[in-house]
């Protein structure tokens, strides 16, 4: 679940992809980011994210999340 502010999670994917495929139906907020631990991040405009953005299996994430309320994220 992804509270409003920021979110540490951890990516359970069982492959490494792009943040797009890895969220699978998820909809972000306008202006979310997810940024890791080495300080790349990719933004959600326009409708989509940073496509060259990958997550990997077992790598930890902040997700800033704009939204006003929670939602649940399952990752593809």
């Amino acid at each position: 679940t992804f509270l409003p502010g920021y979110n540490w999670f951890g990516y359970t994917g069982s492959q490494s992809k792009n943040v797009a495929m890895a969220l699978g139906d998820f909809t972000p907020t306008e202006g979310d980011t997810i940024t890791a631990e080495d300080g790349t991040n990719a933004t959600f405009t326009n409708g989509s994210w940073n496509d060259n953005f990958i997550l990997v299996p077992g790598h930890g994430y902040v997700y800033h999340s704009n939204a006003q309320e929670s939602r649940n994220i399952t990752f593809e």
